[in-house]
């Protein structure tokens, strides 16, 4: 789907999917991703932006969200949480369970979330974001979606994405060492997704970054990691 659903359109399937919830309630995050995929929405619907850069599908899903608040069905008192209005006690638990899909900029705090992800089992191939965003304080600093980094990791299954050997050692999860790589670079308006993201080994992730045939090695992986896209 390459337009964008109205905005009754998304209050009513961002109605019925924290109803489907359990707990009753998302990030906002998981809230643009799954009703995402719930229209199929294509890169190019997923890549409109407004007159201020903003993405044109988030400004939607938000707006539809005011719409729920406006009519009494969702309750807006909580920051960074969506939820159905309700008399139920809030779970501090699940909370914690839906930070570890928000994006972050914070190296330690991205690998904490994705692997909290991983222990929970199976995830789910993230839509990530297609416009990498940043956040400013002594330097521009890259946000990445945990989901992504997790995702990227468990098709990996511990073997290198370019040079198909296991990572240098194994980790306490059983699993061999990996690091994430972005095949363009978020700088160079790489995106945030798993179209862009591979497993690569130590050695091999600063040979793309800093090796004078790191072209060269690019291009093998497009030959190798089907799920690859050029941006």
């Amino acid at each position: 789907m390459d337009s964008l659903p109205s905005e009754s359109e998304v209050a009513a399937a961002l109605l019925t999917l924290l109803k489907d919830s359990t707990p009753p309630r998302i990030t906002p995050r998981q809230a643009y991703q799954r009703l995402a995929e719930q229209f199929e929405l294509s890169e190019i619907a997923l890549g409109l932006e407004m007159a201020s850069e903003e993405s044109a599908w988030e400004n939607r899903v938000r707006y539809a969200r005011w719409d729920l608040i406006k009519a009494g069905q969702l309750d807006g008192s909580q920051r960074g949480i969506w939820k159905l209005v309700t008399d139920e006690p809030d779970d501090e638990a699940d909370d914690e369970l839906d930070i570890n899909e928000e994006a972050t900029g914070d190296d330690e705090e991205l690998q904490q979330r994705s692997n909290n992800l991983l222990r929970r089992g199976k995830v789910n191939r993230p839509v990530g974001y297609l416009k990498a965003r940043t956040t400013t304080s002594e330097g521009t600093t890259y946000l990445r979606d945990p989901r992504v980094r997790a995702w990227v990791l468990q098709t990996a299954r511990g073997r290198c994405e370019l040079c198909e050997k296991p990572g240098p050692f194994v980790l306490g999860t059983g699993e061999s060492y990996l690091e994430v790589h972005h095949v363009v670079f978020l700088s160079l308006g790489g995106s945030d997704t798993v179209e862009n993201a591979v497993g690569v080994c130590p050695n091999c992730h600063r040979h793309l970054h800093l090796g004078t045939d790191a072209d060269d090695q690019r291009e093998a992986l497009y030959k190798k990691v089907e799920r690859l896209a050029r941006s």
